[in-house]
């Protein structure tokens, strides 16, 4: 598959042949600008056929924050999970409904106000209702959690590519070489947009891999 974007403001056609391309703005206002209308920068397409960007992509604003069990994710979780029923096990859910709504006949009758409730419960509120989601990793394996994120989104989403902001600038050389190699095993592509700041004359504390200040 033959995987492209037209970047418009850039008036620049990218084959995405290699897992990773990095934007990188020297001028803040124009990577200010570009970011604010991100949504509508890209033009995507597979083999020349277009394709709506928005059923293939996530955006990664801010890569400390990785929301794994997003409402999305979780429907698409409790969707798949439906479908593995048994008729055994729908009987089992269909009982313990039953045991539920006469729990509460029980309980609510005995109140000298009246009270009601809802005769509708399905398993997926069973689900929400236990907190059924994905595992969260350790953010101190970085990486990992990243690309754990990125399965999921693949696998529930159907996520093709990813579009963030300063990725590349917390991910060491060697975990970006990793990543590469994640990412072709999933079939993604990581679009990673920055700006250089280094030309500021703010005040600035420079530490080293040693946590010395210079």
């Amino acid at each position: 598959m033959i995987k492209k974007v037209y970047i418009k403001s850039l008036n620049e056609l990218a084959i995405l042949d290699e897992p990773i391309i990095e934007i990188i703005f020297d001028d803040v206002i124009a990577y200010r600008n570009f970011t604010y209308e991100l949504e509508s920068q890209f033009i995507y397409s597979e083999d020349n056929q277009l394709i709506d960007l928005n059923k293939k992509m996530i955006r990664i604003n801010n890569p400390f924050v990785l929301e794994i069990n997003n409402k999305k994710i979780i429907a698409q979780l409790y969707k798949k999970i439906l479908k593995r029923l048994t008729d055994e096990q729908k009987s089992m859910i269909s009982n313990i409904e039953m045991s539920i709504f006469k729990l509460l006949d029980q309980l609510l009758t005995e109140d000298e106000i009246t009270l009601t409730y809802s005769t509708e419960l399905n398993f997926l509120d069973i689900l929400s209702i236990c907190k059924v989601e994905f595992r969260k990793i350790n953010y101190e394996n970085y990486l990992e959690m990243l690309v754990y994120y990125l399965k999921i989104n693949n696998e529930y989403n159907h996520t093709s590519i990813i579009i963030s902001n300063g990725l590349l600038n917390i991910l060491t050389e060697e975990e970006i070489k990793l990543l590469e190699v994640e990412l072709k095993l999933l079939g993604m592509n990581v679009i990673d947009i920055s700006v250089n700041t280094k030309e500021n004359k703010v005040r600035k504390m420079v530490i080293d891999e040693d946590w010395c200040i210079f």
